[in-house]
């Protein structure tokens, strides 16, 4: 063609192609209509339809140093909601076609689907519907033989008895969960190292579950921990939630949180109050879910102990790692290890495998959170759905054990493994077999540890968790643990106590010893466990810890300890029969029962220079009960100030008695007039404080001063503001009419205040 012509036909063929990306970028924006912006930002929204496992895995970006391959897909499944592994290696999936919400005629026919690799290629071959006929199964987890299903307010347990793993046998253990709104249903399901499985439940629900011992009702959510073999549920934590969808325990047993957006170090939450426990969050970022612990030999070192969750609106699995601090720990956020621009890409759940790699379940929509979107919204997807595996490049696999049929010894020498899906898969099968023949397996395998093997004393953890997951206590291996050199050894054992109590010899020694150890920890385990034991003596056992440095965490144990054993040591202080080690411990136990207030008070006042955080408490607990005696002794001491006071200290003195006053509960008289010495206070705010409560009090004779004050217009804002309201409180006829001369006369600051 002439160079012209050519020319013309380029030129055609570019204006062709720019009408067409801007056709097809304009479709794109139009098929996200009405979706939520943050749910799909940093997505190519041009690959809304592009469904190809091949796309999303090529809009995949990984961390350096892995990659990921699809080890399922649909039809195999659709819409996986949660995960878990059983012994065989098999991948357990909780599937829901029916959410959010079924629709008029619709039959619920949810499913949970076993998917298998049986060649070992990293992709699974075999697909089998163990159970269908569910309605939002939003929770798994494997014991007894069988599998437990969370369909709220109901939880079935669901076993195959003719080896064809289809389920035929449905019992129905526990029921009376909230219903209020699936969003915050039973979910987060965990088996825990001591074979307790853990769920929770979030904000504004109601639960009322009758169990073997008794009722257990709840309010506004929490952690639930529940004993598969003896049916016994407990709140594990009572503890403000949102929308609790993560829970993990670390290799020590130490549990974290995801509530989203916040991540919270649980254990120092779960004592046995029964009262809500305010925790403070580790780390708040954005929502997510799910998630599992970076662990085993396949993963570099760099990522283990890292937890592993899924945010499902930015499309991404997001790494923390915690660092200790004291007995707690603080958190920071690492770059994900995988994410992706794949508007369909919605990962609820994560597990570390059998093989050592994380696998990754994606829920595969573009439509997320039944709140903001119709629920007959035409792109809900509900026939799509996958399994991602990631892999360490040029790191080997774990190879799967054979655990189901090995014998007992075997078993228990499992772990040792440096997997912790190895170990845990031991001891769940190890569950299931003799407990008398696998206790004295334990007994045995513990003497023969090697003291100079470095995983020594985490290795006598393991046969500590697994004599629990057998309904075994052990005295002995309990010892052995509670001596460990390590101190997270030790933790997991003054832990253990709350649970082994009643077959202890003596458990109030053993939390003494533990509320006396150096690692702060430690401490804080001690003092939880104490209030699990229902003795006077468990309560002085726990005071031990005051004799050391405390912390936030272990600020959070006391008074759960404190409240939880009251109806043992409060009769006992009373009688004079509860002995103490020291005489702190014995304050501390007179602040808390409300004995000896008077002394202690007194003690503060005559300070010369009394510490802001413990005035601060000793006026709270003035305002909260205090009489008319401690009330004079606080006006005697306040006004007598000397010039260089901390007003700051003043300050919460007269506040305090300004809450005392405003109860109403008696009247000082006179006795408030020594106030009056500071209302001329150099510092604004004392000299404001102490003008209020003048009136607060209703000094009779006081109004020409607060008159005077008021009509001083060289005097503080805040002072003359005060002086106002306390004119108000003081009452009578002459007052009132003064004020509203001063009301109608006078400059505008004047009348403003009197009005």
């Amino acid at each position: 063609q002439p160079p012209d012509t050519m020319h013309r036909i380029v030129q055609s063929l570019l204006f062709a192609s720019s009408i067409l990306a801007t056709a097809t970028t304009a479709s794109a924006q139009k098929s996200a209509d009405g979706i939520s912006k943050r749910n799909l930002a940093n997505a190519n929204l041009e690959l809304l339809d592009a469904h190809d496992p091949a796309v999303e895995k090529d809009n995949f970006k990984l961390l350096p140093g892995y990659e990921v391959n699809l080890f399922a897909q649909e039809p195999m499944l659709a819409n996986p909601i949660h995960m878990t592994w059983d012994a065989r290696g098999r991948l357990w999936v909780a599937c829901s076609w029916a959410y959010p919400q079924l629709k008029p005629g619709q039959v619920a026919d949810d499913k949970i689907i076993i998917l298998e690799d049986t060649d070992g290629d990293g992709r699974a071959d075999k697909s089998t519907v163990f159970a269908d006929g569910l309605y939002m199964p939003t929770g798994i987890e494997l014991a007894n033989g069988g599998c437990f299903v969370a369909q709220t307010p109901d939880v079935f347990f669901l076993k195959d008895t003719d080896g064809d793993d289809v389920a035929d046998v449905k019992e129905l253990p526990l029921t009376g969960f909230g219903i209020e709104d699936s969003h915050h249903s039973i979910s987060a399901w965990r088996r825990g190292p001591g074979g307790w499985i853990y769920f929770q439940e979030g904000i504004f629900l109601h639960a009322q579950v009758e169990t073997p011992y008794g009722v257990l009702r709840n309010y506004n959510g929490g952690v639930y921990q529940y004993n598969p073999r003896t049916r016994d549920l407990r709140i594990f934590a009572r503890i403000g939630v949102g929308t609790p969808w993560g829970h993990i325990f670390d290799r020590w047993g130490q549990s974290f949180f995801v509530d989203n957006p916040r991540i919270s170090y649980l254990s120092p939450a779960t004592g046995n109050s029964g009262q809500r426990v305010r925790m403070a969050n580790l780390i708040s970022t954005e929502k997510q879910c799910g998630g599992d612990l970076a662990s085993g030999t396949h993963l570099p070192e760099d990522i283990r102990g890292q937890l592993l969750t899924c945010r499902f609106k930015s499309r991404a699995i997001i790494r923390y790692e915690f660092i200790e601090k004291g007995s707690g720990f603080t958190a920071n956020v690492l770059p994900p290890l995988i994410s992706s621009s794949h508007p369909n890409f919605r990962p609820v759940d994560c597990k570390v495998g059998p093989d050592g790699a994380v696998y990754v379940a994606d829920w595969y929509n573009p439509i997320i959170n039944h709140a903001k979107h119709n629920f007959r919204d035409p792109r809900r997807d509900n026939t799509h759905g996958r399994v991602w595996r990631i892999t360490a490049k040029d790191r080997p696999l774990v190879k799967k054990p054979s655990l189901v049929d090995a014998p007992i010894p075997e078993l228990v020498d499992h772990l040792r493994s440096p997997d912790n899906w190895t170990r845990h898969q031991a001891r769940n099968v190890l569950a299931e077999r003799d407990r008398d023949e696998v206790a004295k397996a334990l007994a045995i395998w513990v003497t023969r540890l090697d003291p100079k093997d470095p995983d020594h004393d985490h290795h006598l953890v393991e046969a500590m968790w697994a004599c629990q997951n057998i309904e075994r206590p052990s005295g002995d291996i309990l010892n052995r643990v509670l001596s460990a050199n390590d101190g997270h050894a030790r933790a997991a054992g003054a832990r253990a106590i709350r649970y082994w109590h009643a077959d202890l010899a003596d458990p109030a020694a053993l939390v003494a010893k533990a509320a006396a150890d150096p690692v702060p920890r430690v401490r804080m385990e001690a003092i939880l466990s104490a209030g699990y034991i229902p003795t006077a003596e468990a309560f002085t056992a726990a005071l031990v810890a005051l004799d050391h440095p405390r912390d936030t965490c272990i600020d959070i144990a006391l008074p759960q300890t404190v409240t939880a054993l009251e109806p043992h040591w409060r009769p006992a202080l009373n009688s004079g029969k509860l002995k103490f080690d020291r005489q702190s411990h014995r304050d501390f136990a007179e602040q808390a029962a409300g004995i000896g207030f008077d002394k202690r008070l007194g003690s503060h006042l005559k300070k010369k220079t009394p510490g802001l955080d413990e005035t601060r408490s000793i006026m709270d607990r003035l305002a909260s009960d205090g009489n008319i005696r401690q009330a004079r002794m606080v006006v005697d001491a306040v006004s007598r100030s000397k010039p260089d006071a901390d007003p700051d200290v003043m300050l919460v003195m007269l506040d305090s008695l300004a809450r005392v006053g405003r109860r109403g509960d008696f009247s000082l008289g006179q006795r408030i007039s020594p106030l009056k010495k500071l209302m001329g206070h150099p510092d604004t705010e004392v000299a404001a404080a102490a003008v209020a409560n003048l009136g607060v009090w209703q000094l009779k004779g006081s109004a020409p001063d607060l008159f005077r004050i008021l009509r001083d217009n060289k005097r503080p804002d805040p002072v003359r503001r005060a002086a106002a309201v306390s004119l108000g409180q003081l009452r009578g006829a002459e007052i009132a009419d003064t004020l509203r001369t001063l009301a109608g006369e006078g400059d505008p600051a004047d009348r403003y205040l009197a009005v």
